[in-house]
């Protein structure tokens, strides 16, 4: 049996995406697809809390079960460009005594971020496939993240010498606090062994290491997002889950989103040509049954998955390359029978409303 394949949907790099409205929408529409593609979903547990401005930053997380509600897109606008501090005083001094601000700058941004909400959405039936928690040591994660930062440092040497680096956009605060929090969740997920889907906002981290050739490829989470009936719902993925020709459906969506992301240039080509390539084959299989050729890898250890291009890009994979090697599990290497199309002809049913 292969191992059994997991992705991890962390607070720091999901902050941008949970706001309520459309924000929520797209992170639960990944969490629908990620119940289809992989076997177990986590969800951190707990209220998350950054904001970050040209001089300074701060991030904290607050764990366990809350009823906070998710951050409201008039909120969230009202606390960017607003003032923030983080204020101290000594431990000895008297409760009387004064605090004094540390950091005091406008906020290029401020997310209260959180999944909790989605505990009262979800059926008793996703406690198979998706589960709440958190990370207890973070030790080892620390340990590849100095790695990849020290990799960082020499990389700008050999790019730009002693001299001044250019200034990135936002400000230093701004882009070390997203780089920050994603080279964190990439770091715990590749010692979990585990995937880890990460929102747009926070794809510089996972570009940063595919880069560097800390990352291999590996899709289909944003081809099947594109190809889900648009009301699909948490009790739609049971159902679906049952079917056992769901493995080879996850070979095919990966091979159509592989095929649309070479031959388009925009995230509206990517589109267009995933339904196109996927009707293609549909009508292959259904008139010839013509089988899969090919390897297609469903599963890796340690793989990144996270928005790549413009704002609703396709997510990518890859595995880190600092604690082992990598490709494992699920590979399609027979010739498959076109039974993928009762996995089709399922949500094809749900889409019609039957």
């Amino acid at each position: 049996m292969p191992d059994r394949s997991a992705i991890y949907f962390p607070l720091r790099s999901n902050a941008s995406a949970l706001f309520a409205g459309p924000g929520v929408a797209s992170v639960r529409r990944r969490i629908l697809a990620a119940g289809l593609l992989t076997d177990q979903v986590f969800l951190e547990e707990g209220l998350h809390l950054a904001w970050a401005g040209p001089e300074g930053s701060s991030t904290g997380t607050l764990y366990g079960e809350h009823d906070k509600p998710w951050q409201t897109p008039r909120e969230r606008g009202q606390a960017t460009g607003a003032r923030h501090q983080v204020a101290v005083r000594a431990s000895d001094a008297p409760e009387t005594a004064p605090f004094y601000p540390l950091i005091s700058t406008d906020a290029a941004f401020s997310w209260r971020a959180t999944f909790e909400p989605f505990r009262r959405e979800l059926p008793a039936s996703a406690s198979r496939w998706l589960s709440f928690g958190r990370v207890v040591d973070d030790g080892p994660a620390k340990q590849i993240i100095r790695g990849w930062e020290s990799a960082d440092q020499m990389e700008n040497l050999r790019r730009f010498g002693l001299g001044p680096r250019p200034a990135p956009p936002g400000g230093s605060f701004v882009h070390d606090a997203i780089l920050a929090a994603g080279y964190y969740d990439l770091a715990i997920a590749a010692t979990a062994a585990v995937g880890v889907s990460l929102d747009h906002r926070h794809r510089l981290a996972v570009e940063t290491r595919l880069r560097a050739g800390d990352a291999q490829a590996l899709g289909g989470h944003y081809a099947l997002q594109v190809l889900l009936p648009r009301d699909f719902t948490w009790s739609d993925v049971p159902d679906l889950r049952k079917d056992r020709a769901l493995r080879e459906y996850r070979a095919i969506v990966r091979e159509v989103e592989a095929e649309a992301l070479r031959t388009s240039r925009t995230t509206a080509e990517i589109d267009d040509q995933i339904h196109r390539e996927y009707e293609r084959r549909i009508a292959v299989a259904a008139a010839k049954g013509v089988p899969f050729e090919g390897r297609a890898a469903l599963t890796a250890i340690g793989f990144i998955l996270g928005e790549a291009a413009d704002s609703t890009a396709p997510l990518v994979g890859g595995a880190a390359a600092t604690i082992g090697a990598f490709v494992v599990g699920e590979v399609v290497t027979r010739a498959m029978r076109p039974r993928w199309l009762a996995v089709d002809r399922r949500l094809r049913g749900r889409r019609n409303g039957l």
